[in-house]
């Protein structure tokens, strides 16, 4: 039987952090924490000995911790404004320039120096099998225009899946491009992804530049390095956005080394991005993964990254009488 839990996991700035887990027949769990609207945990059920296959902390001081912040990996986090990188900072909106806080290497990171991974989140509506958090963004916020709501709703059915869908609202034209950012490992006992494989049904890549920002061309994956139309092993520094070719399929596939447990991923978004942790700080979190360079890879669905600043990319402008509406499944096989 489908079940709710929810608890208590700590307070942040004087606000309560609650930990919502959803249990589905088979004993698949999810657990969702309201700080930056955190995947905290997915954990097969008790005949897998609870095996958690994501990355991140028992508890809400490991989320706060220097060690962790310092060279922060955004565990489990929603990410916006907007996700990725936004050269030296500025965009544009409806031909109108604006400049956005710069905190990494010159450019906007994920949202800028508090973003949506910082902040806390409101549990608006919670069942059996999905919860959904709340977050109002004021006009300004990292310098982004526009009052901005924003839902994001996780649910979990009983064929092992799990949906992330997300919408949001304007009251004037913003730039907007959510992502999720769990870091996954399958494995058993092994802190390493680098023997686990990927397979990516995509025939296009963005080019970047060598701080990971797009130089507006898109190339042909065939024949190079970037070809995962076959399963391989995860490369050790891939930090790549493929062009998604339909919704209907999958877009990527991850499955560990003894092929026992596979992840597959299907989005209505234009781009998936994959990571493979080799910023990841070593930690030993208790009673979770030990954390370290390629301990886990993450799946990250978007839209086009630093849009307004390429042509040929559509863009994420949100106009004030639009909605932002997009979905993402991970389809789970064990």
């Amino acid at each position: 039987m489908q079940s709710l839990k929810k608890e208590e996991f700590g307070y942040y700035k004087n606000q309560e952090i609650d930990k919502i887990t959803l249990t589905n027949d088979n004993g698949f769990q999810i657990s969702v924490i309201n700080l930056g609207a955190i995947i905290q945990s997915i954990k097969l059920p008790e005949g897998f000995a609870k095996r958690e296959l994501t990355l991140g902390f028992n508890d809400l001081a490991g989320y706060l911790s220097p060690e962790y912040r310092e060279n922060y990996p955004y565990f489990g986090a929603v990410i916006g404004r907007h996700s990725s990188r936004i050269l030296n900072g500025e965009t544009q909106i409806n031909g109108k320039k604006i400049s956005l806080k710069k905190n990494h290497a010159g450019h906007h990171l994920h949202g800028g120096e508090i973003g949506f991974d910082s902040k806390v989140w409101k549990f608006e509506n919670f069942d059996n099998s999905r919860v959904t958090l709340s977050l109002f963004s004021p006009d300004g916020d990292e310098n982004y225009p526009g009052n901005l709501n924003v839902e994001v709703t996780y649910e979990l059915n009983d064929e092992n899946e799990i949906t992330v869908s997300y919408s949001a609202k304007t009251d004037q034209p913003t730039i907007i491009n959510l992502t999720q950012h769990t870091y996954f490992n399958l494995n058993q006992s092994c802190d390493s992804i680098l023997k686990d494989e990927i397979k990516i049904n995509a025939k296009r890549i963005l080019e970047f530049n060598s701080d990971v920002v797009p130089t507006g061309e898109i190339l042909d994956v065939e024949n190079t390095k970037f070809d995962f139309s076959m399963f391989k092993m995860i490369p050790a520094e891939i930090d790549n956005s493929f062009l998604v070719e339909s919704d209907k399929k999958p877009v990527g596939v991850l499955r560990n080394e003894d092929q026992t447990i596979e992840m597959k991923v299907y989005t209505n978004q234009k781009i998936l991005h994959i990571y493979s942790g080799f910023y990841i700080p070593e930690l030993k979190p208790e009673g979770r993964r030990t954390t370290q360079p390629n301990a886990g890879v993450c799946f990250e669905t978007q839209g086009f990254l630093d849009a307004e600043n390429h042509e040929k990319f559509p863009s994420n402008v949100l106009n004030s009488n639009d909605i932002y509406n997009h979905k993402t499944k991970f389809s789970f096989k064990f």
